[in-house]
């Protein structure tokens, strides 16, 4: 499962350099990934994941005189969506740019979808009246939240040598060098990379070695075989996400502070008493979601 900061966020942030820890800091930042996961219901809410979702059409999430339609699912509520590749009600596809578009435009992150072209048509008309049940649209695409979608995918680095779909480890030119906005390192445990088409969470990299240790074929993606030369780009988080590092360097240096802990019911976020207040803040900016 992705991971919404790195280790070098939390070094940062602790003002580490030693690697003693790094385990026990992973660990951290992944227990407190998954927590939020569970404030809100939907899981890697806050990186990338390729999926169909299937969208009950009904008078509930329907907007006739927009010609809407709410990105709503009973499992995930209201879903932000960050690129639409398919659109199939019943066994009618819909065609991208020419009879639907996501909504509100020109940025993501989307929560609707809106017919366009010939007005005649609702998205009633899709639907199949003689079928018992409820009606779905199958929505595919990028779904996620970031505000800034259309520059999340930072190139940084290079493949010294291809690979095939199946090995774990990959070399880079410079694990450890600046990337584009000067920041070091440029690849970190915790970050999502792509190469080509694939998503991959990286778990370790190696700066004597240039190497990185990953997960292939993450959130979605299906792993491949990459040629050397193959640019490596890694996933930007939204800035206010990215920022709960502070709370991941928090509970490492609580380590052996047992305070009673707790989250309530689903429809109100409440934080439990071992949160900083900067983060409870940055997490209630996300609490409609």
């Amino acid at each position: 499962m992705s991971l919404y900061c790195t280790l070098a966020d939390v070094r940062s942030e602790l003002n580490a350099d030693s690697t003693v820890d790094d385990q026990k800091v992973m660990r951290g930042v992944r227990q407190l990934s998954r927590r939020i996961d569970t404030m809100f219901r939907n899981q890697n809410l806050f990186v990338p994941v390729i999926q169909t979702r299937r969208i009950a059409l009904s008078n509930i999430n329907i907007n006739s005189w927009e010609r809407t339609l709410i990105l709503r699912s009973p499992q995930q509520g209201v879903a932000p969506l960050l690129l639409l590749t398919g659109v199939t009600i019943n066994s009618t596809a819909l065609v991208i740019g020419t009879s639907v578009q996501a909504y509100p435009q020109p940025y993501a992150p989307y929560y609707q979808l809106q017919l366009i072209g010939d007005c005649a048509l609702s998205w009633y008309d899709y639907c199949n009246v003689t079928l018992p049940g409820p009606r779905f649209a199958s929505v595919a695409g990028v779904w996620g939240y970031n505000m800034d979608y259309a520059n999340a995918w930072l190139a940084v680095d290079d493949l010294s040598a291809g690979i095939n779909a199946s090995v774990t480890t990959l070399t880079v030119a410079d694990v450890d060098g600046d990337n584009p906005y000067g920041e070091a390192p440029r690849i970190s445990a915790g970050n999502v990379i792509q190469i080509d088409t694939e998503w991959m969470d990286v778990i370790a990299t190696n700066i004597t070695t240039n190497t990185v240790t990953v997960v292939r074929g993450v959130n979605g993606s299906t792993a491949a075989a990459h040629l050397v030369d193959a640019p490596v780009s890694v996933y930007l988080v939204d800035e206010s996400i990215r920022r709960i590092c502070r709370q991941a360097a928090f509970q490492y240096s609580r380590i052996g502070a047992f305070d009673t802990s707790r989250i309530s019911d689903f429809s109100t976020l409440q934080f439990p008493e071992d949160f900083l207040q900067e983060v409870k803040d940055l997490l209630n900016l996300f609490a409609n979601l």
